[in-house]
Protein backbone atom coordinates (compact mmCIF):
# COMPACT_ATOMS: atom_id res chain seq x y z
CA UNK A 1 0.00 0.00 0.00
CA UNK A 2 1.19 3.54 -0.72
CA UNK A 3 1.26 4.49 2.97
CA UNK A 4 3.63 1.65 3.87
CA UNK A 5 5.89 2.11 0.83
CA UNK A 6 6.39 5.80 1.52
CA UNK A 7 6.36 5.68 5.34
CA UNK A 8 3.92 8.59 5.62
CA UNK A 9 2.15 9.91 8.68
CA UNK A 10 -0.44 12.66 8.24
CA UNK A 11 -2.75 14.24 10.79
CA UNK A 12 -6.30 13.19 9.94
CA UNK A 13 -7.78 16.03 12.06
CA UNK A 14 -6.80 18.83 9.68
CA UNK A 15 -9.04 21.90 9.52
CA UNK A 16 -10.27 23.21 6.16
CA UNK A 17 -8.82 26.54 5.09
CA UNK A 18 -8.88 28.48 1.82
CA UNK A 19 -6.57 27.01 -0.85
CA UNK A 20 -2.97 28.13 -0.80
CA UNK A 21 -1.57 30.13 -3.69
CA UNK A 22 1.18 27.60 -4.50
CA UNK A 23 -0.59 24.66 -6.27
CA UNK A 24 1.71 21.98 -4.82
CA UNK A 25 1.07 23.18 -1.26
CA UNK A 26 -2.69 23.48 -1.60
CA UNK A 27 -5.41 24.26 -4.05
CA UNK A 28 -7.53 21.99 -6.20
CA UNK A 29 -6.55 18.39 -6.91
CA UNK A 30 -8.08 15.97 -9.38
CA UNK A 31 -8.37 12.69 -7.51
CA UNK A 32 -8.02 9.48 -9.53
CA UNK A 33 -7.77 5.82 -8.68
CA UNK A 34 -5.23 3.38 -10.02
CA UNK A 35 -5.90 -0.09 -8.65
CA UNK A 36 -5.71 0.31 -4.87
CA UNK A 37 -3.74 3.59 -5.09
CA UNK A 38 -5.09 7.13 -5.04
CA UNK A 39 -3.31 9.57 -7.32
CA UNK A 40 -3.71 13.35 -7.38
CA UNK A 41 -3.02 15.87 -10.11
CA UNK A 42 -2.98 19.62 -9.51
CA UNK A 43 -5.93 21.22 -11.31
CA UNK A 44 -3.37 23.84 -12.39
CA UNK A 45 -1.59 21.14 -14.47
CA UNK A 46 -4.75 19.49 -15.82
CA UNK A 47 -5.36 20.08 -19.52
CA UNK A 48 -8.12 17.58 -20.24
CA UNK A 49 -9.57 14.12 -19.61
CA UNK A 50 -10.03 11.66 -22.47
CA UNK A 51 -11.73 8.25 -22.46
CA UNK A 52 -9.30 5.50 -23.41
CA UNK A 53 -8.73 5.44 -27.14
CA UNK A 54 -6.48 3.44 -29.40
CA UNK A 55 -2.96 4.78 -28.96
CA UNK A 56 -0.24 5.11 -31.59
CA UNK A 57 2.43 2.61 -30.67
CA UNK A 58 5.76 3.87 -29.40
CA UNK A 59 8.96 2.66 -31.03
CA UNK A 60 10.46 2.66 -27.54
CA UNK A 61 10.04 -0.84 -26.01
CA UNK A 62 9.80 0.37 -22.39
CA UNK A 63 6.53 -0.84 -20.81
CA UNK A 64 5.89 2.48 -19.01
CA UNK A 65 5.46 4.24 -22.36
CA UNK A 66 2.11 2.96 -23.61
CA UNK A 67 2.13 4.99 -26.79
CA UNK A 68 1.04 8.39 -28.05
CA UNK A 69 -2.27 10.20 -28.28
CA UNK A 70 -3.02 12.95 -30.79
CA UNK A 71 -4.18 16.07 -28.94
CA UNK A 72 -5.08 18.74 -31.50
CA UNK A 73 -2.29 17.75 -33.85
CA UNK A 74 0.39 17.21 -31.20
CA UNK A 75 1.69 13.74 -30.30
CA UNK A 76 1.55 13.44 -26.51
CA UNK A 77 3.29 10.51 -24.76
CA UNK A 78 0.97 8.33 -22.67
CA UNK A 79 2.62 6.85 -19.58
CA UNK A 80 1.54 3.89 -17.47
CA UNK A 81 1.67 5.03 -13.84
CA UNK A 82 0.84 1.51 -12.66
CA UNK A 83 4.09 0.28 -14.20
CA UNK A 84 6.09 3.26 -12.92
CA UNK A 85 4.85 2.63 -9.37
CA UNK A 86 5.90 -1.03 -9.54
CA UNK A 87 2.36 -2.40 -9.76
CA UNK A 88 2.86 -4.30 -13.03
CA UNK A 89 1.62 -3.70 -16.55
CA UNK A 90 -2.04 -3.84 -17.48
CA UNK A 91 -3.53 -3.90 -20.95
CA UNK A 92 -5.59 -0.86 -21.92
CA UNK A 93 -9.22 -1.06 -20.85
CA UNK A 94 -11.96 1.01 -22.55
CA UNK A 95 -13.17 2.10 -19.09
CA UNK A 96 -9.84 3.74 -18.24
CA UNK A 97 -9.25 7.49 -18.53
CA UNK A 98 -6.31 9.35 -20.03
CA UNK A 99 -5.37 12.41 -17.96
CA UNK A 100 -3.57 14.98 -20.11
CA UNK A 101 -1.26 17.20 -18.06
CA UNK A 102 0.54 20.36 -19.08
CA UNK A 103 3.09 22.38 -17.14
CA UNK A 104 4.92 25.05 -19.07
CA UNK A 105 6.10 23.50 -22.33
CA UNK A 106 5.84 19.95 -20.94
CA UNK A 107 2.80 17.95 -22.01
CA UNK A 108 2.27 14.31 -21.03
CA UNK A 109 -0.65 11.97 -20.44
CA UNK A 110 -1.14 9.21 -17.89
CA UNK A 111 -3.64 6.38 -17.70
CA UNK A 112 -5.82 5.94 -14.61
CA UNK A 113 -8.59 3.46 -13.85
CA UNK A 114 -11.10 6.05 -12.71
CA UNK A 115 -11.38 9.78 -12.10
CA UNK A 116 -13.15 10.34 -8.78
CA UNK A 117 -13.59 14.08 -8.17
CA UNK A 118 -11.88 17.41 -7.58
CA UNK A 119 -10.92 18.23 -3.99
CA UNK A 120 -9.50 21.24 -2.22
CA UNK A 121 -6.25 20.74 -0.36
CA UNK A 122 -4.62 23.01 2.18
CA UNK A 123 -1.13 23.19 3.66
CA UNK A 124 -2.65 21.37 6.66
CA UNK A 125 -3.48 18.24 4.68
CA UNK A 126 -0.53 18.24 2.28
CA UNK A 127 3.09 17.23 2.84
CA UNK A 128 5.68 18.27 0.29
CA UNK A 129 8.24 15.76 -1.00
CA UNK A 130 11.06 17.43 0.97
CA UNK A 131 9.18 16.66 4.20
CA UNK A 132 8.93 12.98 3.29
CA UNK A 133 11.35 10.24 2.35
CA UNK A 134 9.92 9.59 -1.12
CA UNK A 135 11.41 6.99 -3.44
CA UNK A 136 9.71 8.24 -6.59
CA UNK A 137 11.03 11.53 -7.96
CA UNK A 138 7.81 12.37 -9.78
CA UNK A 139 5.69 12.39 -6.63
CA UNK A 140 5.63 16.02 -5.45
CA UNK A 141 3.97 15.23 -2.15
CA UNK A 142 1.12 13.46 -0.42
CA UNK A 143 -2.32 14.80 0.48
CA UNK A 144 -4.82 13.39 2.94
CA UNK A 145 -8.28 13.56 1.35
CA UNK A 146 -11.28 11.96 3.04
CA UNK A 147 -9.00 9.61 5.03
CA UNK A 148 -7.19 8.52 1.84
CA UNK A 149 -3.49 9.07 1.23
CA UNK A 150 -3.09 10.56 -2.23
CA UNK A 151 0.24 10.63 -4.08
CA UNK A 152 0.40 13.91 -6.02
CA UNK A 153 2.13 13.66 -9.40
CA UNK A 154 4.38 16.44 -10.72
CA UNK A 155 4.13 16.26 -14.54
CA UNK A 156 7.43 18.02 -15.20
CA UNK A 157 9.35 15.66 -12.91
CA UNK A 158 7.50 12.69 -14.37
CA UNK A 159 8.47 13.68 -17.90
CA UNK A 160 12.10 14.29 -16.84
CA UNK A 161 12.31 10.91 -15.09
CA UNK A 162 10.68 8.83 -17.83
CA UNK A 163 11.18 10.52 -21.19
Amino acid sequence: MLCNELGIELDSNSVSQPPAVEPQRGGLLLLAQLGDLYIGFSAHDLQELVRMVSLSKALDPRPELQGFIDIRGQAVPVLDLRCLLGKGVQEADPEQVIVVLSEGDTRIAVVVDEVLDIYETTPDNYQHREELNLRRGFISGVALIEHKLVAVVDPKRLAREVL
